[in-house]
C-alpha cells in the first residue's frame, strides 16, 4: 500500500477537510513546536510501515519534499502554520483511483496534525501540575473547573495497569493546556551561616519540559509560591507568584486562558 509520511491506522480524517489549490490537495495545522522538533518528528514517520520502502524524502532548508508511488508533495512551516500540500499522478483501475487518493490524503492529514503537535489544541482538558501542596492543588483545580474546562491530575486517574510515565503521557497527550504549582518541596542546605535554598519538586521540572516540548511556552504556566529557586533554564518563562491562595492570580489565569482560545 502506498502512503505519503507514515501507515498511521489513524484513517478518520475525511477528504473533504482539504482545500484546492489548482491541482494540490492542501492542509494546513496551526503548530507552536519548533522548526528542529517538527523536522525531527516528520522525518521519524518516513521511516516508520511500508512508507519507508516506498517513498523517497528531501530536506531543502525547510522545506520536506517527498516522493511516493502516484504522487509528489511537500510539507512546510511558514507563518505559525504547518502545511502539508499534495498532488497525484495515478494510474491504475478507474475505481480504484478515488479509494488510494483517499487513503493517501487522510493518512498525511493524520501524521501532519501529529508532527505540527494539534491534535489537541481545541480540547478542554488542561494539566495540573503539582508537588506536595495539596491546598494550591485543589484551589487551581477548583478554579479552572470554574472556567468550564476540565482539570487533569493524575494522581486522580486510573491507572489501567500502565507505569506511572505512561500514564503521565496517556493523559498528558490529551491536554491543550498546562498548569505548573511550584511549592517548596524540597530542600538543599545552604553554605554556613545561609538559609536553606527551597526548590520545587523534580518531576515537577521534568513534566514543564515535557510539556514545554508538547504545546509550546505560550501553553505552559507557572504558579510559584514562597521564594523558590528557578530553574534557569525557565528563567525566561512568565510565571506568577502567589502567597497563600492560587486565587490570588485568578485573573491573570483566566487572561491567559482566553488568549489561548479555552475561554
Amino acid at each position: 500500500m502506498n502512503t505519503f509520511l507514515g501507515l498511521r491506522g489513524r484513517n478518520q480524517v475525511s477528504e473533504n477537510q482539504w482545500f484546492r489549490d489548482g491541482e494540490w490537495h492542501v492542509w494546513s495545522e496551526r503548530t507552536t513546536k519548533p522548526f528542529g522538533l517538527i523536522r525531527l518528528d516528520a522525518t521519524r514517520n518516513l521511516f516508520r510501515g511500508l512508507s519507508a520502502f516506498t517513498t523517497l524524502h528531501e530536506w531543502r532548508e525547510q522545506v520536506l519534499h517527498v516522493w511516493s508511488l502516484g504522487c509528489y508533495g511537500t510539507v512546510k512551516l511558514e507563518g505559525g502554520f504547518l502545511t502539508a500540500r499534495m498532488r497525484f499522478d495515478i494510474w491504475g483501475p478507474a475505481n480504484f483511483i478515488p479509494f488510494l487518493k483517499s487513503k493517501i490524503l487522510a493518512e498525511v492529514a493524520a501524521v501532519t496534525v501529529e508532527a505540527a503537535g494539534a491534535n489537541f489544541f481545541d480540547s478542554k482538558d488542561v494539566f495540573i501540575i503539582h508537588g506536595h501542596d495539596e491546598a494550591a492543588r485543589a484551589q487551581l483545580k477548583l478554579l479552572i473547573q470554574s472556567f468550564g474546562l476540565n482539570p487533569i491530575v493524575l494522581g486522580e486517574q486510573n491507572d489501567g495497569g500502565m507505569t506511572i510515565i505512561e500514564k503521565f503521557e496517556f493523559y498528558a497527550n490529551v491536554c491543550s493546556f498546562a498548569f505548573a504549582i511550584m511549592t517548596p518541596d524540597d530542600s538543599l542546605t545552604g553554605p554556613e551561616g545561609k538559609a536553606a535554598i527551597w526548590r520545587a519538586r523534580p518531576n515537577v521540572i521534568l513534566e514543564i519540559g515535557w510539556f514545554m516540548a508538547r504545546l509550546g511556552r505560550t501553553r505552559v504556566m507557572l504558579l510559584s509560591k514562597a521564594d523558590l529557586e528557578i530553574p534557569s533554564d525557565l528563567q525566561g518563562i512568565l510565571y506568577l507568584p502567589f502567597k497563600e491562595s492560587v486565587m490570588e492570580v485568578a485573573p491573570q489565569l483566566s487572561y491567559r486562558l482566553r488568549e489561548a482560545g479555552l475561554m
